[in-house]
């Protein structure tokens, strides 16, 4: 029987920037970066820095940075932590 359950999960790193006018000028500062799970496009990306920094000023997505990590669990400690969703018996033999 199997000892562990391992897991490869994506992660998605944004860079953006966001410009304002101060005065007329257009100034461009850069945003702390944001980290979510999953694989992101440019669009989602883009709704991602509003989510994160508002509406205000233009957001420009900089880079997309894409990572994989596994994890892995004792079956043990999963059983513990985990949320029961559905149970499927097998029928039984007569």
């Amino acid at each position: 029987m199997r000892k562990v359950i391992r897991r490869t999960i994506c992660f998605s790193e944004i860079t953006g920037s966001k410009t304002v006018l101060v005065e007329g000028s257009p100034v461009k500062t850069e945003l702390e970066p944001i980290k979510i799970s999953g694989k992101v496009n440019t669009e989602k990306a883009q709704r991602e820095l509003r989510k994160a920094f508002g509406k205000d000023g233009l957001l420009n997505v900089e880079n997309i940075s894409i990572k994989e990590k596994v994890f892995e669990i004792s079956v043990e400690d999963f059983l513990k932590h985990a949320t029961e969703v559905v149970t499927v018996s097998e029928p039984s033999e007569n």
